[in-house]
């Protein structure tokens, strides 16, 4: 199940939008210092590149809390299991 995190569909668009900025931040970088509403443009591409990375977070995080609740239930079954099997007989 803790592979389950890590092949969640949100962890790839986290990379890909988080490769998108870096991008877009070189680009800005890039640019002249005389280029303003160029770098005001990629500014604001970055910026909405930002609010759909917390996005992407935020329902990565719902979806890895759902994955634990999964997780600590089968271990309190696992646990109580395993208590069984080893009281002395």
């Amino acid at each position: 199940m803790k592979s389950e995190i890590r092949n969640l569909p949100e962890q790839a668009e986290k990379v890909n939008v988080q490769n998108r900025i870096d991008t877009l931040i070189t680009e800005k970088k890039s640019l002249g210092l005389f280029k303003i509403k160029e770098r005001t443009a990629v500014q604001e591409k970055i910026n909405a590149a930002n609010l759909e990375l917390n996005n992407i977070i935020d329902r990565l995080n719902i979806s890895e809390k759902k994955i634990e609740k999964q997780i600590a239930a089968h271990e309190e079954r696992i646990n109580t299991i395993d208590s069984e099997l080893t009281k002395p007989r």
